[in-house]
């Protein structure tokens, strides 16, 4: 007669080497490759903002602002550098590494799944949003807006994808 505890400890013991079997895939570099072209765009913009908030330091004027409730791009240059481009490094990391990161895990809505997995979607979301909210503030509009929300999209599309939710799949239960 076998012990259900023996039972139970094959049972993990199998999943976990089929966790760790799974290999990446094309649509795992794709999802960082998105993530880095979004950074590689917003740290340069963020910074840039910050040290001359009136924007002309890119050929900017604060003109464009409008309709912001604000005046000039410090704001836009402090979420562009946090959120868009510092958090991202922090989730790409977590991508390539599948790192264990207590506070982000905390806040994970999707619980079955790693904590990188649920920020890639979160960033996805981020991003749509934030070019809608460009388009409502601003007075002109940019190609690079498209390009951004398309980005955010296919950040979407690719976290989605059979190959990437499978290889996220949280091992909490495993441990």
């Amino acid at each position: 007669m076998i012990d259900s505890s023996s039972k139970n400890d094959q049972i993990v013991h199998r999943h976990k080497i089929h966790y760790l079997m799974i290999k990446k895939s094309f649509v795992h570099y794709l999802l960082y490759f998105f993530i880095t072209l979004l950074i590689i765009n917003a740290l340069p913009a963020g910074v840039m903002f910050i040290i001359d908030p009136s924007g002309a330091i890119i050929g900017l004027s604060t003109e464009l602002l409008a309709k912001a409730p604000f005046g000039n791009f410090l704001i836009p240059g402090l979420f562009l550098l946090l959120v868009m481009g510092l958090l991202p490094i922090v989730i790409l990391y977590g991508l390539v590494n599948r790192s264990k990161i207590v506070w982000a895990e905390r806040i994970n809505l999707y619980k079955e799944m790693h904590w990188s997995w649920t920020y890639s979607f979160y960033l996805g979301l981020v991003m749509i949003i934030w070019i809608n909210i460009q388009l409502l503030m601003m007075k002109e509009y940019s190609f690079l807006q498209v390009v951004i929300s398309l980005l955010g999209v296919a950040i979407i599309i690719v976290t989605h994808l059979p190959k990437t939710k499978n290889y996220y799949r949280s091992t909490a239960e495993l441990n």
